[in-house]
């Protein structure tokens, strides 16, 4: 006998749309393009598989819309696009957001329709966050994260007070059937780079500790 339970399936009502969704679409229109604005009316799902278009244009569009889908499911502010698909044949796109609560958080959100993100993706968005002055950076790929890439951000939050967010295709892909799984995207990021701060904390306190063992045996000539 099949006891499990029964998928729920989950929708918008006329409510929500009518009094949070449309209004929300209406104020992005006034800076976004109004054919972005549309895509942000299709399902995640339809988004990512526009991406993969092989009209660039529309691509280019898709890509812009993934970013904005993202960031507003996580309830974040829109502040400007710096850089779009149609700038880049559709393969790369660029906007900045910002969250008010508490304490001012700005991002950088890079979208690339590429196989591979490398390192020079992750070292020019953390160059620009001396201009763009963001403390969070995410960077989205189609396809997959190179482990220098990983290495050299894993760098950077160790070193600094970056927190750098890396979505690659596979992530995408489970977003597509269940967006509100970015969350927990997030939340698996944020784990990382809250255990690479101990690592280096816990590293930084055996340096000292090894630096003081080492001033208490030397003899007492040596210390003066």
């Amino acid at each position: 006998m099949d006891t499990a339970a029964p998928t729920l399936r989950v929708a918008p009502t006329e409510k929500l749309m009518a009094e949070i969704v449309e209004p929300q679409l209406r104020r992005l229109a006034l800076w976004a393009d109004p054919r972005v604005v549309a895509l942000l009316r299709q399902p995640l799902g339809r988004i990512l598989s526009d991406v993969d278009s092989s009209d660039r244009d529309l691509a280019g569009l898709a890509l812009e819309a993934l970013a904005f889908k993202l960031m507003r499911i996580l309830d974040m502010d829109y502040v400007g696009t710096r850089l779009r698909g149609a700038q880049t044949g559709g393969a790369e796109v660029g906007l900045i957001f910002q969250s008010n609560r508490l304490v001012l958080n700005r991002w950088q959100i890079q979208c690339k329709n590429s196989a591979r993100m490398s390192i020079d993706d992750v070292a020019k968005e953390v160059g620009l966050t001396h201009v763009l002055k963001g403390n969070v950076i995410v960077i989205v790929t189609t396809g997959t994260v190179d482990a220098r890439a990983r290495r050299y951000a894993n760098r950077v939050m160790a070193d600094s007070n970056l927190v750098i967010v890396l979505i690659d295709g596979r992530d995408l892909e489970s977003l597509a059937s269940r967006p509100a799984r970015i969350v927990d995207i997030f939340e698996r990021e944020a784990r990382h780079a809250l255990e690479l701060e101990k690592r280096d904390e816990v590293a930084e306190q055996s340096s000292r500790r090894s630096a003081s063992s080492l001033l208490h045996s030397a003899p007492e000539s040596d210390r003066t």
